[in-house]
């Protein structure tokens, strides 16, 4: 497990600048398979809170990741569930594409103030946020299939065109 140093996880607010754009933190600079390991610092007190989301999903959430997500049964990706970023959980992160795929319920109506910075800390860090609400992945999971599997191959059509 990697523990975020104290000045680090005090400045999660705002992702570290380097030349050209922002990047997540080296580990040691240690390279596996010729790629740098990297990693998004996060707070590691939540770490236990991660861990009770995951035993309690929304049904919304269950929906998506049983029927979508799970094993690596959407476009061979793999996500992760409620995974720490920064001082936020996340409900579901794609690290390869640096995706998060947020599930909103109504709450979300009114916290859009919220929503907006954490979206900011992540775009700030070239993490890319989809949203969707409950109820359109209960209601109609055909079509946010549709609209998740258009929204992945344009970021992956993205990241290589930065690569070059």
């Amino acid at each position: 497990m990697i523990k975020v140093s104290k000045s680090v996880s005090q400045s999660l607010s705002k992702p570290p600048l380097e030349k050209g754009g922002t990047t997540p933190l080296e580990i040691d600079g240690k390279v596996s398979g010729g790629i740098k390991k990297l990693f998004f610092p996060y707070n590691t007190k939540l770490l236990k809170r991660a861990r009770d989301l995951r035993n309690n999903m929304t049904e919304a959430e269950k929906e998506i990741w049983y029927n979508v997500l799970r094993n690596k049964s959407f476009t061979k990706l793999r996500f992760l569930r409620q995974r720490p970023i920064g001082n936020f959980i996340v409900d579901f992160y794609c690290a390869k594409l640096k995706l998060v795929l947020e599930i909103d319920g109504d709450s979300h109506a009114e916290q859009e103030e919220y929503d907006t910075e954490r979206t900011s800390f992540f775009e700030g860090y070239g993490i890319k946020v989809i949203r969707f609400n409950n109820s359109d992945i209960l209601q109609n999971l055909s079509g946010v299939y549709e609209i998740l599997l258009k929204e992945v191959r344009k970021r992956q059509l993205e990241l290589s065109e930065s690569k070059k």
